[in-house]
């Protein structure tokens, strides 16, 4: 099990390392091109996709592994009508989100910070709404430990919008052609692999449902869909914190400043490209240790994995405090210097969410979504109360220190409950699994 964890976490961390830097050099000179100005209406308009995206998306590709790892041997129609219910969600919220940020955007404009223009450049660019459709590709590919060819997709994207910033950036292009390429890309990837999760399992031999297939599969499709919304629910307040906190620092601080923080919080994604794939590969070897009622051994491997991590947090965060100014320069460039202590508290925020991410898979199939749940809205409500408060006095910075306080507090209650879930398994002998 150990051996299965550390191929596919060396697997995603090593694509991860090529895609970060993709990235980082994409983001670098998007930054540059635009100013911070321009950037900052781009991040708004891309924080607003993104939130509406995230809160109306189903996480299908969670209940795939759960629901699918069951029937993935037999190959049957049992498999079929989970992928498919999968797909159905997700072209469901896709179009949901498609029109519920279209409407949102024709009735209530002064919810984001943006003009006239930037209003108008939201509506070209939220068409992208319409094909969220990767979560279930995503957990058929997991499920079958295909995790090469999702780090080989992620490799392929980052490198196509890298090549896209060099010639924005080196024709000096306007805004809108920034929005309309990062779009296609973002269409490009979705419908490639939905269109590859198709074939691979037409391979298998997997042939679509029938009507009955459907009927007789009624409660399992029902147990399929909680799972998804719950999951959903969570997801999206992990996921929609940022564009919450580039909202209200635009409302706050302007747009510049926008920019400014979009930037370096997107400096942070080199530590989500190694915090996310611990969480994919992590949560279907937890589930598979509670199925077999191996809890000495999960508890081994939590622990090891938080020591690790924690230790991790203290070097980084140590030698971030020395090196902020003079990263941020060297990235961004001389319109966002200046911005040190912003980069030490988004880092700080950064670390603390990826050092904690392992405790999700463990609570949500020991306790359920509640407890998560509970986590990320207090972290939310620290944030939104601290911020505008902080930003009067300390700008920006004050809003970062916000989110970094948040996610103290989260990472404090997720240990706590952690220790509390492994020793009640541990104690009692319980598989545990919800």
């Amino acid at each position: 099990m150990l051996d299965r964890l550390v191929k596919n976490l060396s697997l995603l961390l090593g694509s991860g390392v090529v895609v970060t830097l993709l990235n980082i050099g994409a983001l670098a000179l998007n930054a540059r091109g635009l100013g911070p100005s321009e950037f900052g209406v781009l991040a708004i308009i891309q924080a607003y996709v993104t939130l509406i995206s995230r809160v109306l998306a189903f996480e299908t590709w969670q209940p795939v592994i759960r629901m699918g790892g069951a029937f993935k041997q037999e190959m049957g129609i049992n498999l079929t009508v989970v992928v498919a219910t999968g797909v159905v969600l997700d072209v469901a919220a896709s179009v949901g989100a498609g029109l519920v940020g279209l409407s949102v955007m024709a009735w209530w404009p002064e919810i984001l910070p943006l003009d006239e223009v930037g209003i108008a450049n939201l509506y070209i660019y939220s068409f992208v709404l319409f094909f969220s459709l990767g979560g279930t590709p995503k957990g058929v590919f997991r499920l079958f430990d295909k995790f090469d060819l999702l780090a080989k997709y992620q490799v392929i994207n980052s490198l196509i919008l890298f090549v896209v910033s060099i010639v924005l950036y080196v024709a000096d292009a306007v805004l809108v052609a920034y929005l309309l390429s990062f779009a296609g890309v973002y269409v490009l990837y979705n419908l490639t692999l939905l269109g590859h999760m198709v074939g691979f399992l037409r391979k298998k031999g997997v042939r679509a449902p029938g009507v009955r297939d459907w009927i007789a599969a009624y409660p399992m499709m029902r147990s399929f869909c909680r799972k998804a919304m719950g999951t959903s629910m969570l997801s999206s307040l992990l996921n929609t914190r940022r564009s919450v906190e580039l909202f209200v620092v635009g409302h706050l601080c302007g747009n510049a400043a926008a920019g400014t923080y979009s930037a370096v919080a997107r400096m942070m994604s080199v530590i989500s490209r190694f915090s996310e794939p611990l969480k994919q590969v992590v949560f279907p070897v937890v589930v598979d240790l509670l199925e077999a009622g191996r809890a000495l051994a999960l508890n081994k491997l939590i622990w090891s994995l938080s020591s690790a991590l924690f230790g991790g947090v203290i070097l980084v965060g140590f030698l971030g405090w020395f090196v902020a100014d003079m990263v941020v320069h060297a990235f961004l460039g001389d319109a966002y210097s200046g911005n040190g202590l912003l980069f030490f508290y988004l880092l700080l925020s950064a670390l603390l969410q990826g050092a904690t991410v392992h405790f999700n898979p463990l609570i949500q199939v020991t306790r359920g979504i509640r407890p998560l749940l509970i986590v990320s809205v207090m972290s939310y409500a620290v944030f939104l109360i601290m911020s505008p408060l902080l930003s009067i006095g300390y700008g920006v910075e004050g809003v970062a220190f916000s989110s970094f306080v948040g996610e103290m507090l989260a990472a404090i209650f997720l240990v706590v409950m952690s220790r509390r879930c492994l020793a009640d398994l541990v104690g009692h002998g319980k598989k545990g699994l919800n």
